[in-house]
């Protein structure tokens, strides 16, 4: 039913709860492409060990050659992509879906089991996935809206993902720009609320939440965001604890504009962001105008 890509990088201490996680889901990928990046700790012997003697496993080791930057994430899972369809075209493995799941997302047995349900009844929907919860104090809570999928654990129907090129981009925001131009080519997007996999490094924690939240405003900045709509973005980041982070993720984002920094270089994605001060203030008005109407009924 579908093909599932990992990337690895000195991910040791997650692996061991990743591989029981999959190797217990109610429907094992047809093909597990795991893509080992340059990884300095045990992660290729634990890699190494977990897929002895499994046929369905293909590990691929890519050397870094460069700085984790803005393209760290993507250039190793667009290996893993490349990788996992062209074994599937050789070795005439079929798939209906592709899927991502990060090191450090341990997924419930029925996880893949639900998206795919999901998917072969909403012809609709070109990406899903669950959502993703983190432990704090021995207690699960939601660390996502469950709005939209999260990049680290979704699934993209076969069809959507050719229609956006067939290849995962080699972008700052490939998880966001898979969805953009999935919507913009007809494919709704959407989570299954019931879904649940346990994120065990919160986001925008790998190097430290500052460098987290430094890298989210340069990649907001990439997108060519509205000014104004990465303003607001700010404000919210700064009512939340640690309050710091607001701030950081605008110094870096005047940064990259002040520097001319890269952005991306597909317009269909440089349009779409540069409109999101308009689509904000739309939907502003339309709930202040809701709330206006509503308080005139009860009036």
């Amino acid at each position: 039913m579908y093909l599932l890509i990992t990337r690895v990088r000195d991910e040791a201490s997650y692996l061991p709860e990743l591989f029981r996680s999959v190797f217990s889901q109610t429907i094992r990928p047809n093909l597990w492409v795991i893509v080992d990046h340059d990884s300095k700790d045990e992660s290729a012997a634990i890699i190494a060990d977990a897929a002895k003697g499994k046929d369905w496993i293909r590990v691929v080791n890519v050397k870094a050659d460069e700085d984790y930057g803005l393209y760290s994430h993507a250039r190793p899972l667009r290996v893993g992509f490349e990788t996992a369809t062209g074994q599937a075209e050789r070795s005439g493995i079929p798939y209906q879906y592709l899927g991502i799941l990060d090191a450090d997302i341990t997924p419930e047995p029925e996880y893949f089991e639900k998206l795919i349900n999901y998917l072969n009844n909403s012809a609709d929907v070109g990406i899903t996935g669950g959502r993703l919860f983190i432990m704090d104090n021995g207690e699960q809570k939601p660390e996502d809206s469950g709005e939209l999928p999260r990049g680290g654990c979704r699934l993209y129907r076969r069809e959507c993902y050719e229609s956006i090129g067939g290849a995962m981009p080699e972008s700052a925001i490939w998880d966001t720009e898979t969805d953009v131009l999935s919507e913009l080519r007809g494919w709704q997007i959407s989570t299954v609320p019931d879904t649940k996999a346990i994120h065990r490094r919160p986001t925008y924690t790998r190097k430290g939440v500052m460098a987290g939240y430094s890298r989210l405003g340069a990649c907001y900045y990439y997108a060519n965001n509205h000014p104004v709509s990465t303003f607001f973005t700010a404000l919210y980041f700064m009512i939340k604890p640690p309050f710091l982070t607001g701030i950081i993720f605008l110094a870096s984002y005047l940064k990259a504009w002040i520097c001319k920094s890269e952005q991306s270089t597909n317009p269909e994605i440089r349009d779409y962001f540069w409109k999101s001060f308009g689509r904000l203030r739309k939907k502003a008005k339309n709930k202040a105008l809701s709330l206006f109407n509503r308080r005139m009924r009860e009036e």
